[in-house]
C-alpha cells in the first residue's frame, strides 16, 4: 500500500522527500510524508493518494508554516536548561511548533472557568469553558464534548485536543492542533515526557528555595 501511495503522489507531481513511520496501532500505520510539490497541488495529491484502498490521507500542511520551530529534542533540551520560573512558559510556547499543534495552555480549574497560567500565541478566550476532565491522572486525548465550545465540535473540522496533568491536581496543559489528524499515542508519550521535564525543573527550583531558608 506505502508503494501504491508513493506511486501516487509521484504521478501526481510530488517529489518524496522523507518519510517518517508516526505509529502502528490495530493493524493501521500511520506516516508522516514531506513531499515536495508545486503550489496548489494540496488536494489534488489528497484524491491521488486516497485512490489507493485502503489509504486516508488525515492532513496536508505546508512546511513553510513551521520553520524555526523546535523538534521535541530540542525542546526537552530548552526545558531542561530553562529556569524554573519559565519553564511552564517555554513548555506551553514550545509545544506547539514541536507536535505540530495550533496553541497551547497551562490552565487550572476555576468555580465556573478556568484560570489561565500562560498560554501561546493565537489561543483563544476560555470564557464558559468547564473541565469536567479534570484531575487528570496521565497525559490523553479529550473526545469532543459538550464542554467544549462550538466551534471545537465540528466532526472533522473541528479541534483535536490533548492534556496532561502539571504538578497540582487540578492544573493540566492544554494542546490544540485545528484541522489536523487525531493525537497519537507516540504523541501523548512525547507530551508527557515533557511535561515531566517541566515538572523536574520546577521542583529542582523549589529545592534550592528550601535549602536557602534552611540555611
Amino acid at each position: 500500500m506505502l508503494g501504491a501511495v508513493a506511486s501516487a503522489l509521484s504521478e501526481g507531481g510530488a517529489n518524496i522527500l522523507t518519510l517518517d513511520v508516526i505509529d502502528r496501532e490495530d493493524g493501521i500505520a500511520v506516516d508522516d510524508l514531506c513531499v515536495e510539490a508545486p503550489d496548489g497541488l494540496q488536494e489534488a495529491l489528497r484524491r491521488a493518494a486516497e485512490d489507493v484502498p485502503g489509504a486516508l490521507v488525515e492532513a496536508i500542511r505546508p512546511l513553510d508554516a513551521f520553520r524555526d520551530v523546535l523538534s521535541p529534542m530540542e525542546l526537552a533540551a530548552e526545558l531542561a536548561a530553562a529556569p524554573p520560573h519559565a519553564v511552564v512558559k517555554a513548555l506551553v510556547e514550545g509545544l506547539p511548533g514541536a507536535l505540530w499543534a495550533t496553541w497551547c495552555v497551562a490552565l487550572r480549574r476555576g468555580i465556573k472557568e478556568p484560570e489561565i497560567l500562560c498560554a501561546s500565541p493565537t489561543s483563544p478566550s476560555f470564557t464558559n469553558v468547564e473541565t469536567p476532565w479534570l484531575p487528570l491522572q496521565r497525559p490523553r486525548r479529550l473526545e469532543q464534548a459538550l464542554w467544549m465550545p462550538p466551534a471545537w465540535r465540528m466532526g472533522r473540522l473541528g479541534y483535536e485536543v490533548a492534556a496532561a496533568p502539571l504538578e497540582e491536581p487540578d492544573e493540566a496543559i492544554m494542546l490544540v492542533r485545528r484541522y489536523g489528524p487525531r493525537f497519537r499515542p507516540s504523541e501523548l508519550r512525547q507530551i508527557g515526557l515533557l511535561t515531566r521535564i517541566t515538572l523536574s525543573a520546577l521542583r529542582r527550583g523549589e529545592e534550592r528555595a528550601e535549602v536557602a531558608v534552611s540555611r
